[in-house]
């Protein structure tokens, strides 16, 4: 069944081999699962991000204003401005 050099991993072969590649392997993975990671939050929690325009003509009447749209929000308060309320009544957008 063990077929290969030692017993070993390649991985466990290579580090033993090229210490001197292990930070590079290490920081390379570490971005790509930080990349992976962002790329699904940006997929399964914004509402900008749409995949199937087809069933959601409009994305953009759905956004709620009072909830925060970035991954870090510092003391934000939103306030209900009567004239883009009243604008958005007369346009047929608001709900």
């Amino acid at each position: 069944m063990g077929h290969g050099v030692g017993g070993r991993g390649i991985l466990a072969r290579l580090g033993k081999a090229n210490y001197e590649l292990s930070p590079l392997v290490v920081i390379t993975g570490t971005v790509l699962v930080l990349a992976t990671g962002f790329g699904t939050f940006s997929i399964l929690k914004k509402t900008d991000v749409a995949l199937f325009k087809g069933s959601n003509p409009r994305p953009w009447e759905r956004v709620n204003p009072a909830q925060p749209q970035k991954l870090l929000t510092l003391n934000q308060e939103y306030k209900v401005n009567p004239a883009i309320e009243k604008l958005k009544k007369e346009i047929g957008s608001a709900k």
